[in-house]
């Protein structure tokens, strides 16, 4: 996620500023919103058990899939802010 608020910084030519919630926090912000408890832990479970960079992957496997070449993030981010 440090890598997408550079990015998003870089873009839009100010920082952006990251802030992980606790699990406790992520919790509390899912619940008012009206997410069914056991949603929302399973949700928890699923965002706590991602490692840092866990989806991190530069096999190339996507391009193979989809018969093109991925976009790179940078690229995404300043065709979005152009929209």
């Amino acid at each position: 996620m440090a890598d997408l608020a550079q990015a998003i910084s870089e873009v839009v030519g100010r920082p952006i500023a990251l802030r992980q919630a606790s699990p406790a926090e992520y919790r509390a912000f899912l619940l008012p919103g009206g997410t069914p408890e056991p949603i929302a832990d399973v949700l928890l479970t699923i965002e706590t058990g991602i490692a840092p960079e866990a989806l991190f992957d530069d096999s190339r496997t996507l391009s193979r899939l989809s018969g093109r070449p991925t976009t790179p993030l940078r690229t995404v981010l300043r065709t979005w802010l152009r929209a």
